[in-house]
């Protein structure tokens, strides 16, 4: 049943487009032979009108139209020729002979000798009044003012209503060298008209049955020679495809499919695209499964290169650092590092080399361990540089090269020895704004061996801030292939300053993505922020978590505070804080007794108070802030003192670690003094 349905769907689409075809061919024949007809019939019936009219403005020449016309008496003349013009109106099968003058001012017309081959309904001689809505009527005696004025010798008009159709011919009548008036003629054409309408039909009928047995005799020459061979081609395709699906059927393959040569060649190319298919589902297959494999490693060296950076590095009291980093691919070729040599000495390294993915990665990793090895031994960034270049050089056959910017930071005086193999130049931000430090660079590493690295320097103050970056910062591309390019970068940074570090980068990346605009990122972006502080040393006070023990308490932060030169605005809003927070420590971090641990340190710009205890475990920063607008009785216990704190600060931070809290508060203040 199902095969008989998808044959007969098929014949019933070619039946249809027979049936189409015969209606529209029938159609086409029937409309022109329709058209030519009616056009040769109108053509004709208006030369023997006009000839008609010509005949009848040649017979008035011999009576005086106007005397009718001014109401003059039908005379022996008038009747003589009114009857010549119905003796003309019978024998020539002319509906209407008539003499007509239009008025122009009354918008008129005189019918004068209205003939007829029968009785004329309104008589010999009437007058037709004009109506403007009626544009048959108005048609007809626009033609005759146009033939009464002289502007035509003649004039056609065809008329098609419910009285009939009627061809009517007008032409001018002289007399004494002047129109006196415009002779009409109407012949019907209905008998025409109607028979070429049922001509019309009967050829239509003949060309539908000629085609009707025409499109039969076609039909079944295609089901033979098209039809079936095409379904029992879809029968192999179905079999193909249920089997490739894993369907248990087995490959269909008729005996013989009797068809034009074009179906044997499709179930020839049929049969081979089988073949190559089934060679590109085992390849295809092959292909997957490595690709799976590679995306499985590709993964696991994104981990391996992620776990050899640096972990994130807590502030200290002399430095903070921060890093962001957005390879292109899964593995990229950009690194940084950073490490301690000794108790005073900081190594910061950021590189990138040439190319991305899996070779720029692993030469990434060998670069850094060169580096990392060399640094152990060594604190001169040239020497360190020069082992780096002599040994990434030999056997480079990819000839692949990474540029690397290395300082070695003296983190008690600030003093920042670096060397620069073709990197990006650093920025510092001070409070004078942003600049590039380019004293100069030398070759990359892994180009060429015995290449010689020179050192350069330059003094951190504290509150300077060190900006290191690779070049697929100033190099994203936007849409329209403009570079971000290392005057936004500038511009970014004066305006991200005041923003911590970890802020910073993340602002930067955001405003690099913007000017993005969805472009695929096309290199690594990696950028380092260190905040270079004063070593200062800082001072602690342990006191019982006892309430009376708060004078003491503000009386020791109020000395440090001294030395600093703080204003008094800062020693109150610390004095504020101070009592908040101890007391709040008094209050509920133990049950009986305890101690709380102040300690007050002084850099460049700040200074900071950490208050420790070893109480409950109490977050002030994860309550909520009390609403200062509300009613004292409506708000909860605690929420203003918490409230002031934040306001009070600068910054603030809290952790519990080793079962002790501790709560940092920095407080901004001016520059102390050497």
């Amino acid at each position: 049943m199902k095969k008989h349905k998808e044959l007969g769907m098929l014949e019933r689409y070619f039946l249809l487009g027979g049936m189409a075809l015969i209606i529209l061919a029938s159609a086409t024949v029937a409309f022109y032979y329709y058209y030519a007809t009616v056009h040769y019939s109108e053509d004709m019936y208006y030369e023997k009108a006009k000839a008609s009219a010509t005949f009848a403005a040649d017979m008035a020449g011999g009576v005086h139209l106007g005397q009718y016309l001014n109401g003059g008496e039908e005379d022996k003349a008038y009747m003589n020729l009114l009857e010549k013009l119905k003796d003309i109106c019978r024998k020539a099968d002319i509906k209407y002979i008539y003499y007509s003058v239009p008025n122009k001012e009354k918008n008129t017309i005189e019918q004068i000798l209205v003939a007829s081959d029968g009785v004329v309904p309104k008589g010999h001689h009437y007058t037709v009044q004009i109506d403007p809505n009626d544009t048959v009527s108005r048609k007809n005696y626009d033609a005759i003012v146009r033939v009464y004025d002289g502007r035509s010798l003649e004039e056609r008009a065809f008329i098609s209503n419910e009285a009939g159709n009627v061809m009517t011919a007008y032409v001018a009548v002289y007399q004494d060298g002047r129109i006196a008036a415009v002779a009409g003629v109407d012949i019907s054409m209905d008998t025409i008209l109607s028979s070429v309408r049922d001509n019309t039909i009967r050829i239509a009928g003949g060309i539908i049955a000629f085609f009707a047995v025409f499109v039969v005799i076609y039909l079944y020459f295609i089901r033979r020679v098209f039809i079936k061979p095409v379904h029992q081609l879809s029968i192999m395709m179905a079999h193909f495809i249920r089997r490739e699906e894993g369907n248990a059927s087995p490959d269909y393959t008729p005996s013989t499919i009797q068809g034009v040569g074009e179906i044997n060649n499709m179930v020839g190319a049929f049969n081979t695209m089988k073949a190559d298919i089934r060679e590109y589902t085992r390849d295809l297959s092959a292909i997957t499964a490595e690709r799976e494999r590679i995306r499985t490693e590709l993964e696991l060296a994104a981990k391996i290169q992620l776990s050899n950076l640096p972990a994130p590095l807590p502030p200290t009291r002399q430095i903070e650092l921060y890093t962001l980093m957005k390879p292109a691919r899964e593995v990229g070729g950009d690194f940084y590092d950073y490490f301690m040599i000794d108790e005073r000495y900081m190594a910061l390294v950021m590189a990138d080399v040439a190319g991305k993915g899996i070779p720029a990665a692993l030469f990434m990793m060998k670069t850094k361990t060169l580096i990392g090895d060399s640094s152990t031994s060594q604190r001169d960034p040239s020497v360190i540089m020069t082992n780096a270049n002599n040994a990434l050089s030999k056997k480079n056959d990819e000839s692949i090269f990474v540029t690397v910017f290395l300082g070695i930071l003296d983190i008690e005086t600030g003093h920042l020895v670096y060397t620069n193999a073709g990197h990006t130049p650093p920025f510092i931000c001070d409070k004078k704004g942003c600049r590039v430090v380019d004293q100069g660079h030398d070759f990359v590493l892994g180009g060429m061996e015995g290449m010689a690295y020179q050192n350069y320097s330059l003094d951190l103050k504290p509150g300077d801030r060190l900006f290191l970056y690779t070049d697929g910062v100033t190099e994203s591309f936007s849409r329209s292939e403009e570079l971000f390019g290392e005057e936004r970068l500038s511009e970014a940074l004066e305006e991200t300053i005041s923003l911590n570090g970890e802020d910073m980068l993340a602002n930067l990346y955001n405003k690099i993505c913007d000017f993005s605009e969805g472009v695929e990122q096309s290199d690594d972006i990696t950028m380092f922020v260190l905040d270079y502080r004063r070593n200062s040393e800082t001072v602690q006070l342990e006191l019982p978590a006892d309430i009376s023990c708060l004078n003491e308490a503000k009386s020791f932060v109020e000395k440090q505070l001294s030395k600093t030169g703080a204003d008094e605005k800062i020693k109150s809003e610390c004095e504020l804080i101070v009592e908040e927070v101890f007391v709040n420590i008094c209050s509920y971090a133990y049950e009986d007794e305890g101690k709380v641990i102040i300690v007050c340190g002084t850099s460049a710009d700040r200074f900071s108070l950490t208050f420790i205890d070893s109480g409950k475990s109490f977050n002030p920063l994860e309550q909520p802030v009390s609403d200062i607008n509300a009613l004292a009785e409506e708000r909860e216990i605690g929420g203003l003192g918490i409230f002031l704190i934040r306001e009070l600060s600068d910054e603030i931070s809290y952790s519990h670690e080793n079962e002790l809290n501790r709560l940092m508060i920095v407080k901004r203040i001016a520059d102390i003094e050497e």
